[in-house]
């Protein structure tokens, strides 16, 4: 079980900024926040979606992606906490993809990525949490 913290590299571009090991077990932190709402880097207007949430605010979603489903580099003014649940799916930064089975998640801080759904399709389950961005 691995679990990606995406950021910005030096160049302004999204990247995995950590990996985290959470296959030893129980009593590893994958996302804390000290305050709300969180801030995010500024966000490219042609990229930007609109998830209609106010920051600050919640969402928790269960998402079932169709075999091969593909969606293009975007952004919004969210950070996303997804945990692969079935099936494959790969994350695609601007800097790379990662592939992402059962158990792996990632941590989407506002920043630039779209998605590649495997041969199986894919089900994941996500917590939306309101952003603003700087």
């Amino acid at each position: 079980m691995n679990y990606l913290i995406t950021g910005l590299d030096e160049n302004g571009r999204s990247c995995v900024v950590r990996t985290i090991d959470a296959s030893a077990g129980a009593g590893c932190t994958l996302f804390r926040a000290h305050e709300t709402p969180l801030s995010i880097p500024p966000i490219d207007a042609a990229i930007r979606r609109d998830l209609q949430l106010a920051p600050g605010a919640i969402r928790w979603v269960m998402l079932s992606f169709e075999p091969g489903q593909r969606f293009e580099l975007h952004a919004s003014e969210t950070v996303d906490l997804d945990i692969v649940l079935a099936g494959t799916i790969d994350l695609v930064l601007e800097t790379g993809i990662h592939a992402l089975q059962p158990g792996d998640g990632a941590v989407i801080a506002g920043v630039s990525h779209g998605w590649h759904v495997g041969p199986q399709g894919c089900t994941m389950s996500a917590v939306v949490l309101g952003a603003v961005s700087e």
